[in-house]
């Protein structure tokens, strides 16, 4: 079982007990956890000096590493599919070459950001030959006097 791991998901691990629960029980099961190309740029494009770039950099190393060399045809196909549906602008494009990978490597990708979930809609209403797996992890809201 091999979990594609959102950007979404690794900047709410440290401080979401729900990110935590659903990350170290895929880890219990015994899940490999992986990371493509685009969510390495998305992760270490937050680091604020070269040293914590090089500290996130060492994060993406512990993680299996998905390539491919094209990936064309299945991002026209999500793209494709979000047209179709309605939903033309309801993921981005670097969300769009993460469902890509996604799909080509038959991984679930596990994210707190919607996009996926409309992009695996997308794909199961226009009827395309593949489905998207996805684990979308809910964060509790925040109310008012709460910490």
């Amino acid at each position: 079982m091999t979990h594609l791991i959102d950007t979404s998901v690794w900047h709410r691990y440290a401080r979401s007990s729900a990110v935590q629960d659903v990350i170290d029980g895929l880890v219990s099961q015994g899940a490999l956890l992986t990371t493509c190309p685009a969510v390495r740029a998305e992760y270490c494009f937050s680091a604020r000096d070269s040293s914590e770039l090089a500290e996130l950099h060492s994060d993406m190393d512990l993680l299996y590493l998905l390539e491919s060399s094209d990936l064309t045809a299945r991002v026209q196909q999500i793209q494709s599919a979000l047209w179709s549906t309605g939903r033309v602008r309801a993921a981005g494009a670097v969300d769009t070459l993460i469902a890509a990978y996604a799909l080509h490597h038959r991984q679930t990708i596990v994210t707190c950001d919607r996009d996926y979930v409309h992009i695996a809609r997308a794909l199961d209403t226009s009827q395309a030959t593949e489905s998207l797996r996805v684990i979308h992890v809910a964060e509790p809201l925040m109310t008012a006097g709460t910490e």
